[in-house]
């Protein structure tokens, strides 16, 4: 199943969602949704997300395949 690059970045880090979600002011869900691919931050929300992995949006909605 495809996910972004945050997620393994995130899995990596040994953060949980809720830990992201917190950190930048959204909901473990919508975490979750991004991850995912179902949706896209807000503006504000991406350049927090850019700031906790230090790394820009291109990189960190970049799509992967998860391996099993």
């Amino acid at each position: 199943m495809p996910s972004t690059r945050m997620k393994q970045e995130r899995i990596n880090r040994k953060w949980t969602q809720k830990t992201v979600a917190e950190r930048i002011g959204v909901t473990p869900t919508s975490i979750s949704d991004i991850e995912n691919g179902n949706a896209k931050p807000g503006y504000v929300a991406m350049c927090k997300l850019e700031d906790l992995f230090k790394m820009g949006h291109r990189k960190l909605l970049e799509v992967w395949e998860d391996t099993p």
